[in-house]
């Protein structure tokens, strides 16, 4: 069950910010007219190196909760045995192996592997449609109902509101790419 529940939250992470990010900066791109062969490189680049700063990212996050835990844990553990009278020396603790051993490594790969596919997901309509203005409207359509998704299955996951997470996720997305129009129609 605990494995299914690192997949889902994998899933949930990845996929979420593997559209968030790469649709603002193809938006962008797209805004400032950087040519199509340009985009393309540039998009890939961003997703590789992307990719792997989340998947490590993620990876040091779980592990700072794993330390976080255990010593939490232990520090549980130690204030039971003082109370019921129990003496423990400091040096006791540094030889206890964790409590919370958790496979750091494969969530932190999942997590860059669903990045990478939500990314593919937003890059696929720019490679099929010509001008690219028709490829970021595509890629827009197609993000809505995934983010929408990814938004409601977070919310039920970690028991939060489903309106508050879908304006998280998905609308601010949105928002964020109308600004960065009006910032670039401003500039240009």
């Amino acid at each position: 069950m605990q494995s299914s529940g690192n997949i889902k939250t994998s899933l949930i992470i990845g996929m979420i910010e593997g559209i968030r990010s790469p649709l603002i900066l193809a938006a962008t791109m797209t805004f400032i007219h950087i040519s199509q062969h340009r985009f393309q490189w540039i998009f890939m680049a961003y997703l590789l190196v992307s990719a792997i700063i989340f998947s490590l990212g993620h990876w040091f996050t779980l592990k700072s909760e794993n330390k976080s835990s255990t010593g939490e844990a232990l520090l549980r553990e130690k204030q039971l045995l003082q109370h019921l009278d129990i003496k423990l020396s400091d040096d006791a603790e540094l030889h206890r192996k964790p409590e919370f051993v958790i496979d750091k490594l494969r969530p932190s790969l999942r997590v860059g592997v669903f990045f990478l596919a939500g990314g593919f997901l937003v890059l696929l309509p720019f490679l099929l449609l010509k001008p690219m203005e028709k490829g970021l409207l595509a890629a827009m359509i197609i993000s809505i109902p995934v983010l929408i998704m990814c938004s409601v299955t977070k919310a039920r996951y970690y028991n939060v509101s489903v309106p508050m997470e879908i304006v998280r996720t998905s609308l601010l997305t949105f928002l964020t790419i109308g600004l960065i129009y009006g910032i670039i129609r401003l500039i240009v």
